[in-house]
């Protein structure tokens, strides 16, 4: 009776481990497996260095204080490129012609996220 009692337990402990095993992922792939390797570098918002580019249109740096620097490119730049600059609820807050390099005054702008249209396209930035 006492070895039925041993041979149980032996049984559900072997049972036990058997299972624990399975539930914790572990199979005949473990060694291929890297569980500790570090995640993947974030990319970086922005800094001076990083621009926004997309149809000849860039513009830097973004999140931005007081000045936003914007660069048209040399073949696509003409006379009628108008660049407008609205808040996150769609209105209106700056409009003008650009030229090729253009700085845009925006200390008075108030803190927050705005949308840049240019050429047909939209970019966003904030103001900060």
């Amino acid at each position: 009776m006492k070895k039925l009692k041993h041979f149980k337990k032996a049984l559900f402990m072997a049972a036990l481990f058997a299972v624990s095993q399975i539930a914790l992922g572990q199979d005949k792939n473990v060694d291929n497996e890297q569980p500790f390797s570090p995640p993947p570098t974030p990319p970086v918002l922005s800094n001076a260095e990083h621009t926004i580019t997309s149809s000849g249109v860039s513009f830097y740096p973004n999140p931005c204080k007081e000045t936003l620097n914007i660069t048209l490119a040399d073949d696509e730049c003409s006379q009628s490129d108008v660049l407008t600059i609205y808040n996150i609820t769609g209105k209106l807050v700056w409009q003008r012609v650009v030229n090729q390099q253009s700085c845009i005054n925006i200390s008075e702008f108030v803190t927050g996220v705005y949308i840049i249209n240019c050429r047909g396209k939209s970019y966003k930035f904030q103001k900060v």
